[in-house]
């Protein structure tokens, strides 16, 4: 077992957003994806679980994931942008 206080490993950058690795296991990790306004970063493909914390997401083509909602996104690579002008914290749990 491993206990993370994830919410006090968040870290944001103005230069560009943070993934912060929670937890890595042979198939599996957890990461915190922590951007500001205007922030992107582009995700490998493989089966990602997003949790969104705090803030609005657009992941992918279509998809608008609010806060406290949960976006399953199959083998595709992907983008994940803040949709928002306030920051943006995502629990993802991909393999």
């Amino acid at each position: 077992m491993n206990l993370v206080n994830a919410i006090a490993k968040a870290r944001f950058s103005s230069a560009k957003g943070q993934r912060v690795q929670l937890h890595k296991a042979d198939h599996l990790q957890a990461e915190l994806l922590c951007m500001e306004a205007g922030q992107d970063m582009d995700i490998p493909g493989g089966p990602w679980v997003y949790y969104v914390i705090t803030g609005t997401a657009a992941i992918g083509d279509v998809a608008t994931v609010g806060q406290g909602q949960m976006l399953f996104v199959e083998n595709e690579p992907h983008q994940v942008k803040n949709a928002e002008q306030r920051r943006l914290l995502v629990l993802a749990v991909g393999g």
